[in-house]
């Protein structure tokens, strides 16, 4: 499971080819599977890392490490663009 996830950081960091040797990348990676689950985990790394990449607000993350560590960050930074989104489309009325 974890050199699925290195695997799936190639298409943001392809220099994460490096880190399948990695102590603290492997050991980030496992820790992401036993908090998380491994399909929500690759969830994440397929769909929401690249859409977020250079967001306004939104964490930098392109290691396992720096998935695991700004997790949180990520959670929110996500419940505060969606709520800004809504504020957006009820600005003004529909017809």
């Amino acid at each position: 499971d974890i050199p699925q996830i290195i695997k799936e950081f190639e298409v943001i960091n392809p220099a994460v080819k490096r880190m399948y040797g990695n102590k603290t990348q492997r050991q980030a990676c496992d820790d992401l599977i036993k908090e998380y689950g491994l399909e929500r985990v690759i969830k994440v790394i397929k769909n929401t890392l690249p859409r977020i990449k250079g967001m306004k607000y939104f964490p930098t993350i392109n290691t396992p490490l720096q998935l695991r560590d700004k997790w949180s960050n990520l959670e929110s930074a996500i419940m505060k663009h969606q709520s800004e989104s809504k504020l957006q489309a009820n600005k003004y009325p529909t017809i």
